[in-house]
Formats: structure tokens, C-alpha cells, sequence
């Protein structure tokens, strides 16, 4: 029989709604200049929002605000307002996830001026739009080769493979920064119920759990399903190379939250109350 055929590659994107612009910079530069983690799109008006991005070691993870007229840093909660994955071919991928039930919606595309001034595309995006899905804003893009070079800090790159390559080797010349970061472990997403676990399942069929409500995507981040009151994003684990070490970073930069074992969290505190784990 042939094989079944995998629409979702991996996570690739995950992006933090601050409260204005001052708090997006705020986390982009802690996560960037501090923290050491590679810069992939730079702090930016974006038409409708205000955002920079970083890269993790199999991500970006995106600071984004579309209260453009606010430029003070605040302690006002933040979210992970939207997860972002990478289809198997975007136009493949939007048909078996008709064929699969899961309903689409086209959200059009997004231009930018090229190298000559003219405004051409450089996004397409469609988002899933029914729950479980459409609480954690889940997308999925195709990105034309002037995303890289006229958006990115990796204008040599065509494709969101090799731009991912040249991000790797950039993360791995300052050894993760450093926390040591490796790459994201896992994304955590609540589940208020079983239909939607079984939703998840759905759409990440034929990859199997690697353990109780917890699937490997591709190359990204693992997605793990925890039970919550609603349907939403909850966490990100960062794999690190020592905990030891990165427990003691976090310390001596005042950053450092609940301490385990295995695990450390950043004070959410500098982090607009949103939940950053490192784990070995």
C-alpha cells in the first residue's frame, strides 16, 4: 500500500502578541541581544503590526503587537497568539486537509516592495478556522523567495530550507547563545476535551504519539496536548545543552523563575507573564 501522505512538516512559527511596540522590542531584544539567540526578521512596522523574530534551532519565535501607536513597555499580559506549521507543499497540503474534513480558510497573501520599489508577493496564508484549531490561531504559509531577501536576515537564502540552514549555522557559532540552546523541545496546547485531541490526531495523521498526547513533527518542536479549560497555547521548552549551566545564566541575569530537577522557567515577570521552560 502506499503511504499515507504527511500535510504537516513541522511547527516553524510561533508568535507572542505584546501589548505595544515597546514591550515586542523589549522581548525581542532579551531574547536576542541577551539571550544570544539568532535575529531572522528584524523589528519592523509590518502594515498592520509592529514584530521582530528570532530563531530558535528549529523555529522562529516572533514578537509581534498591532497597537502600533503604543511605544511604552508595560507589565500587561502577553499570548502566544498564533502557531504557525509548515505544509508538505501548501497547495497538497490544503487538499487532504479537505479530503480530511478540516476546514481552511484562504487568508489571501501579503506584498512587499522588492528590490525596485514594486510591491509583489512574498506570503500566502491560509488558517485553519474551526476548534480546536482556530483558538491557538493555527496557520500554515507559502513563503516566495523575496520573503528572505528583502525580510530577513538571510537575503542569500531562496527557500525556508535553506535559510533555515544558514539560521543553524549561525545559532551553532555562538554555541546557543548563552542558555546553550539547542532547539525548541516542545510546545504545549491545552485541550478542553477529547473531540478536540482527537481533532489534533486528525490532522497530524499518519505521525503516531511518541508518548501520551505527544506527537514529533518532522524536524520541529514536539507538540504536546495537556488538559486545560479552553483551547490554547500554554508553553514553550527549550532544549539546552546543560541545565546546570543555563540555571546559572538565568540566575546571574536576575531571569531565573521556578527551579526542578530537570527543568528551570524564565520569571514570567520578564516575560509579560508568558511561560518559557529550558530542560535538558
Amino acid at each position: 500500500m502506499p503511504k499515507k501522505f504527511t500535510p504537516i512538516k513541522r511547527i516553524d512559527q510561533i508568535y507572542c502578541q505584546m501589548e505595544s511596540v515597546g514591550d515586542a522590542n523589549k522581548l525581542y531584544y532579551l531574547f536576542s541581544n541577551i539571550l544570544g539567540l539568532p535575529e531572522t526578521w528584524l523589528p519592523i512596522n509590518r502594515k498592520t503590526y509592529h514584530g521582530g523574530g528570532v530563531y530558535t534551532g528549529n523555529t522562529w519565535l516572533k514578537w509581534i503587537t498591532f497597537n502600533m501607536k503604543s511605544y511604552e513597555m508595560t507589565r500587561k499580559l502577553a499570548t502566544f497568539y498564533m502557531l504557525a506549521v509548515e505544509p508538505n507543499g501548501y497547495e497538497r497540503c490544503l487538499r487532504e486537509l479537505e479530503k480530511r474534513g478540516i476546514s481552511v480558510k484562504d487568508m489571501g497573501f501579503q506584498t512587499t516592495p522588492d528590490a525596485s520599489g514594486v510591491e509583489k508577493e512574498w506570503v500566502r496564508v491560509s488558517s485553519l478556522d474551526e476548534s480546536p484549531f482556530k483558538e491557538v490561531n493555527l496557520g500554515l504559509a507559502k513563503y516566495a523567495p523575496l520573503a528572505f531577501s528583502a525580510l530577513t536576515t538571510t537575503p542569500e537564502a531562496s527557500t525556508l530550507d535553506e535559510h533555515y540552514r544558514v539560521m543553524r549555522g549561525r545559532l551553532d557559532a555562538v554555541d546557543g547563545g548563552p542558555l546553550g540552546v539547542r532547539y525548541v523541545k516542545e510546545v504545549e496546547v491545552g485541550v478542553k476535551d477529547n473531540k478536540s485531541r482527537a481533532a489534533w490526531q486528525t490532522l497530524l495523521d499518519p505521525v503516531e504519539p511518541v508518548g501520551k498526547d505527544c506527537w514529533k513533527i518532522g524536524k520541529g518542536p514536539m507538540l504536546r496536548l495537556t488538559r486545560s479549560s479552553d483551547n490554547r497555547m500554554k508553553s514553550l521548552t527549550f532544549r539546552v545543552k546543560s541545565i546546570r549551566k543555563a540555571r546559572a545564566v538565568l540566575k546571574s541575569l536576575g531571569l531565573l523563575g521556578d527551579v526542578g530537577d530537570e527543568t528551570v522557567t524564565i520569571n514570567p515577570e520578564w516575560v509579560n507573564g508568558l511561560e518559557f521552560r529550558v530542560s535538558k
